[in-house]
């Protein structure tokens, strides 16, 4: 009987159910993929790579189910999907929704960046309301803004003079215009590491803010860390010479006294 009673416990195991044991393929790892492909990928040097995941290590979840996804995967796959020209997610387009103004420094830093306003707004509009003029009026910083002539003359903000009187004019306008060509470079580097900035991405509507500031972080990253990039030579961007705004129309007593000290700038700094 012990004898039956044990032939009949090992067919009642026998017939238990099994689990699938899942099997995962091993992922390669990027990080072993030569210096210059791993680049050409993912837009950075192995080094800044590593450097920017040790910056989001903390507030990156983990999946614990399966083998989950690292944090060094994640941060790879989202700049590797925005370095490509077109990236699909559920609704919403990066281009023309959301139109950032960009204050950069003379090595293609961003230093400020307004990204809360639709693509149709002036960019004059979205200075004046901007917390960064708010600073310079309060002398936070030395130095002087340069914009094209749609925004208002300031003494801290430079705009063009259209039609030079004298031959310091003529040597201040030169020098604006080649100054202010930094901003097109600046904008080119960002767009030519990102390409979704000049191609468009699709996104939720509530990211796209943070995707452009998140963006901007990183350009500053590669620039501190790396300089300017120079890519395989079909990636390469070509970006025509920035447009003049239509002029700001001001008149009164203020116009006349940013006009007077422009003027008078120029005069000192530029006869020679």
């Amino acid at each position: 009987m012990e004898a039956v009673q044990a032939i009949a416990a090992i067919d009642v195991v026998e017939n238990l159910p099994r689990r699938r044991i899942k099997l995962y393929n091993a992922r390669a790892d990027p990080f072993s993929l030569p210096d210059v492909e791993f680049r050409s990928r993912y837009r950075f040097q192995k080094d800044t790579m590593n450097y920017i995941i040790d910056l989001v290590r903390d507030d990156i979840v983990v999946d614990q189910r399966g083998c989950g996804t690292t944090p060094e995967l994640q941060v790879l796959t989202a700049i590797r999907c925005w370095g490509r020209r077109e990236v699909q997610d559920d609704a919403g387009e990066l281009h023309g929704l959301s139109q950032p103004t960009v204050i950069c420094d003379a090595t293609l830093q961003i230093m400020d960046l307004v990204a809360r306003w639709r693509g149709s707004t002036h960019d004059s509009r979205i200075f004046t309301e901007s917390s960064i003029k708010q600073r310079f009026e309060r002398r936070e910083f030395r130095g002087r803004l340069l914009g094209d002539s749609g925004y208002r003359l300031e003494p801290y903000l430079f705009t063009p003079i259209t039609r030079p009187q004298n031959v310091a004019e003529e040597h201040y306008s030169e020098a604006h215009i080649s100054t202010r060509n930094t901003i097109e470079r600046c904008f080119g580097v960002w767009k030519q590491r990102f390409q979704c900035l000049l191609h468009g991405m699709s996104v939720k509507m509530e990211n796209i803010k943070p995707t452009i500031v998140a963006l901007a972080i990183l350009h500053n990253i590669a620039i501190k860390r790396e300089g300017q990039i120079d890519f395989d030579a079909e990636e390469q961007l070509h970006h025509p010479a920035l447009p003049e705004e239509d002029a700001h129309i001001e008149g009164g007593h203020r116009a006349n006294i940013n006009n007077a000290f422009l003027r008078a700038f120029v005069a000192r700094h530029f006869n020679n």
